[in-house]
């Protein structure tokens, strides 16, 4: 249906609620994906992630939210919608995966970083939330208002070497100047 309605013009909201409706994760993506292909607009992407949530399989509810970070801008009106697709993952890769996936877009906004780093913290394994981390530390500006949510998710990490990754990517040696 989503490709034979007139691209200029929004689907109707029953669309979408039929979508979170369906029962099988595969399919329900595979809807959501055909709207997203379509270039909606910022309320309509806001839409498809709260249907997005209802999709059970972390494995497919992942796929659509990196598919959903790659072809546009997290901005006001889909970023909230946008983490709170990422509330019911229990994969800490899932998770991971879309997360380094918004942060590979450069340069990242502040509410966004912050919003990722909030989102880390749900994350279990040392290695995954080092590897966020490390990504941001990377593709990020982290200064005085990202800095403390940041060190807050490097709290979770209980592995010494995964905690001394992260601390090293935030705040690389420098080399001295020669004189």
């Amino acid at each position: 249906v989503a490709a034979e309605y007139p691209p200029n013009q929004p689907l109707p909201a029953t669309y979408v609620q039929a979508a979170s409706s369906m029962s099988g994760s595969f399919e329900q993506r595979g809807v959501l994906v055909s709207v997203l292909e379509r270039q909606p607009s910022p309320a309509t992407v806001a839409s498809l992630l709260e249907a997005a949530g209802e999709i059970s399989s972390d494995f497919e509810r992942a796929e659509f939210l990196v598919a959903v970070a790659r072809k546009t801008t997290l901005d006001d009106v889909t970023r909230a919608p946008f983490f709170r697709a990422m509330v019911r993952f229990s994969s800490d890769f899932e998770r991971s995966r879309v997360l380094k996936t918004v942060i590979a877009k450069r340069p990242v906004p502040e509410p966004t970083a912050l919003a990722v780093l909030e989102s880390a913290g749900e994350i279990d394994s040392d290695f995954e939330l080092a590897e966020v981390l490390i990504a941001l530390a990377r593709n990020s500006q982290i200064d005085d208002r990202t800095r403390p949510a940041f060190l807050k998710a490097a709290e979770g990490i209980a592995s010494e070497h995964e905690r001394g990754r992260v601390l090293s990517a935030l705040y690389p040696r420098r080399v001295p100047a020669e004189r």
